[in-house]
């Protein structure tokens, strides 16, 4: 691992109140663990990939010269929706495009008790850290530069890592603003070598957590029970890598780094941000929600599926300026009971609150003037 000595690292490692643990990785656990979570996940759903060409091309170019002068560090920046992510997608980058299993940054608040699954993430690549006081709720001081450091120890020495942008699972389906620090990391390391960022999305059909409850604590026994879920059909997308360069700074003043900096630092997420966003899709189960939160059902009374099915019409036709986004719905048959049979989740007027998740999922493409926006 990264044996990095820099005054960073000596402030990270002198406060105890937010001291990040850095992963030792043990590559035949890796390797083990991996096979397993691929396998579980290969058998409760159907995946299906976008994966450009030059992206494969960054991936696999990382993974020949991760040891060399010419090796590269990748940033993978995800959108967060679902715990399972950080399952899927290193799996899809060691089985799919052949590359190298990222590190990753685990926030484990809420597994704090749990030793066991935190020793084992920290075997595996996984730095851990505490972003939020169990006790208090509140935010552990200096959680960000934690975060910062760990990206930028990893990409400074050839490494990939995986980001959460929105630091956090979405807890409204809606897209958050990028967090700041992995990406100030980001920049500190292509001060030192090539490092590229790659955005990627994943559409659920079946979120676990959202149907079940987010507020239950995650342990072995979670994580086993979702893997024998049907998740229907998983679409994973990765854009196509974004340069990142480090701002020339030199010869300006303290206050002239600072705002160039902060700028560029700006843009770059914004431009992943967008980049994310643009590789969304859109799910028979998000019509779905959308028509039934267009009914609006009081809670617990049964539905008119006439209406429900008008109402899936109804939000397909304002979809048609984005009907190449459209995933597991055949364009040329936008029957509503064929979504509505395609579509994984339960209809039952009980499930208001999970239905709007799954709506603004879809967000970027909903008609700006809807009375059921959040």
């Amino acid at each position: 691992m990264v044996n990095n000595t820099s005054l960073l690292e000596q402030k990270v490692n002198s406060d105890e109140s937010s001291k990040i643990i850095r992963p030792h990785r043990t590559e035949w656990l890796t390797r083990v663990l991996e096979m397993y979570i691929w396998h579980k996940l290969h058998n409760v759903s159907k995946n299906t990939y976008d994966i450009p060409i030059s992206t494969r091309i960054y991936i696999q170019y990382h993974n020949e010269h991760r040891n060399d002068k010419d090796g590269i560090g990748l940033f993978f920046v995800p959108l967060h929706a679902n715990f399972l992510e950080t399952l899927l997608i290193p799996c899809v980058i060691k089985e799919i495009i052949e590359g190298t299993i990222p590190y990753s940054i685990m926030d484990v608040s809420r597994i704090e008790n749990n030793n066991t699954l935190k020793n084992l993430a920290n075997a595996v690549g996984v730095f851990t850290l505490k972003k939020k006081s169990k006790d208090t709720g509140k935010i552990v001081r200096d959680a960000g530069l934690m975060m910062m450091y760990a990206t930028e120890s990893v990409l400074s020495h050839n490494g990939s890592i995986i980001y959460y942008g929105e630091g956090t699972r979405t807890e409204t389906g809606l897209t958050g603003p990028f967090a700041v620090a992995g990406f100030q990391g980001a920049i500190n390391a292509a001060g030192t070598r090539p490092v590229f960022a790659i955005p990627v999305t994943v559409m659920w059909p079946y979120i676990d957590e959202v149907m079940n409850g987010r507020t239950k604590d995650y342990g072995f026994k979670e994580i086993l029970d979702s893997f024998k879920i049907y998740h229907g059909n998983v679409h994973i997308s990765f854009g196509k890598p974004i340069e990142i360069v480090a701002p020339k700074i030199i010869g300006l003043s303290d206050n002239e780094a600072t705002k160039i900096n902060k700028d560029y630092r700006e843009q770059l997420k914004l431009q992943l941000r967008n980049a994310c966003i643009d590789l969304k899709r859109i799910l028979p189960e998000y019509i779905h929600a959308g028509g039934m939160l267009r009914l609006n059902p009081t809670k617990g009374t049964p539905i008119n599926y006439d209406a429900l099915l008008n109402n899936i019409s109804s939000l397909v036709a304002d979809l048609q300026p984005y009907k190449e986004k459209f995933i597991g719905i055949p364009i040329r048959n936008l029957d509503p009971e064929i979504i509505l049979e395609r579509s994984r989740l339960p209809t039952d007027s009980k499930l208001m609150n999970e239905y709007r998740i799954y709506y603004n999922l879809m967000d970027p493409f909903l008609p700006k003037n809807s009375n059921i926006r959040v």
